[in-house]
């Protein structure tokens, strides 16, 4: 029996620790994983992905994290079973970021710590069904006060090591939150009276 006939049966992949580089270097074969649902690229020096990881539909969970990536590929829009990104530690900056990916409903954990972000990803309040957001050790400065107007399941709140002064008022709207994690920032003024559903609050004085 010819492997290749096993490739629509595999449901999990995990490829971390191979050397893949460009999107030249990866195995064409991934392609025919057409009900493929969770891959693990981790530390495989990957800059670009191949445009064919976009036709994996059923793909949920795809982890990136510590790769050479300067921004969110394309084709990662395509995605639309994705529920699970991780792109920790790697180079992606927050106007390198499509708006795209935050229209999928069903995105609920998000991972973009140890990046190069100064601001807020463009548009991510449309991602209405993030549950885990964490967007720390970055170079963040400040949360727009739109942002959480729709993020009501957001559950889990990572902004720790980052260049924060101020949170906005607007955060007393995340009802849902439980954690929420703060440490490591600049922090001078906080409106949290409203906050006493978080169940781990994470939270210095001020530096």
């Amino acid at each position: 029996m010819s492997p290749s006939i096993l490739l629509p049966y595999i449901y999990g992949l995990d490829l971390s620790k191979n050397e893949f580089g460009n999107d030249q270097q990866f195995p064409i074969s991934l392609q025919e994983m057409c009900n493929l649902r969770w891959l693990e690229l981790n530390r495989t020096n990957v800059n670009r992905l191949p445009e064919f990881i976009g036709t994996l539909k059923s793909l949920e969970k795809l982890s990136l994290s510590h790769n050479n990536l300067r921004d969110v590929p394309f084709c990662l829009n395509n995605l639309t079973s994705l529920r699970s990104l991780s792109l920790r530690d790697n180079h992606v900056s927050h106007t390198q970021i499509s708006a795209r990916l935050f229209n999928n409903p069903d995105l609920s954990i998000l991972d973009l710590s140890h990046n190069n972000l100064q601001a807020f990803p463009k548009d991510i309040e449309n991602a209405k069904g993030l549950i885990v957001l964490n967007l720390s050790s970055n170079q963040i400065e400040q949360i727009p006060s739109h942002v959480f107007v729709s993020l009501f399941e957001l559950v889990h709140l990572n902004l720790s090591d980052n260049k924060i002064d101020t949170l906005p008022a607007q955060m007393r709207r995340l009802t849902s939150l439980q954690v929420l994690i703060l440490n490591n920032n600049p922090l001078i003024h906080a409106q949290l009276r409203n906050q006493q559903h978080v169940d781990l609050l994470e939270f210095p004085s001020g530096r």
